[in-house]
């Protein structure tokens, strides 16, 4: 067995070497299995590998157990991510929800949170939130020209004009 580092799994990965980066990640569990930055990035390497049942337990197990706050967005966007790839739209809507909940300027968890809504046939709730982030976040000027009245339909979605 080879000594695994952190940094020749993310260059296994970055090279798509995805079952090399799995097995080098497992030498590093084996040495240390509460180490949450560990189990975020082995969960990395089975979404990788398109095994996302099995990334499931190392995402909660790093949420749960400390991961630090720099990774904690990206892990609740792999948990949700991976619970939406396996249907499970209801566990990919809480998870991004409790992620929105400590990060609440999240565009990339508002993104699959509406992602996930539409899956779940809530179009509205969907639309509202892409609106939000679009609105927010991107610098194209046409939206930035419109953007009074898109943040107003956002709420509004249905209103008809009476005249």
């Amino acid at each position: 067995m080879t000594h695994a580092t952190l940094e020749q799994v993310t260059a296994l990965r970055q090279s798509k070497q995805y079952e090399q980066a799995k097995q080098m990640m497992r030498e590093l569990l084996e040495t240390d299995r509460t180490n949450p930055y560990y189990h975020f990035q082995m969960a990395w390497c089975f979404d990788n590998l398109g095994e996302e049942q099995a990334a499931v337990p190392h995402y909660v197990f790093a949420i749960n157990n400390g991961l630090d706050a720099q990774f904690l967005t990206d892990a609740y966007i792999g948990l949700g991510s991976t619970y939406r790839a396996l249907g499970q739209y209801a566990a990919a809507r809480d998870t991004f929800t409790e992620g929105l909940a400590r990060f609440p300027d999240s565009t990339g968890l508002k993104t699959f949170l509406a992602l996930t809504l539409f899956n779940l046939k809530q179009h509205e709730e969907a639309m509202q939130q892409l609106l939000d982030v679009i609105t927010t976040m991107t610098p194209d000027s046409d939206v930035h020209a419109y953007r009074q009245v898109l943040r107003y339909y956002r709420d509004h979605l249905h209103d008809v004009s009476e005249t």
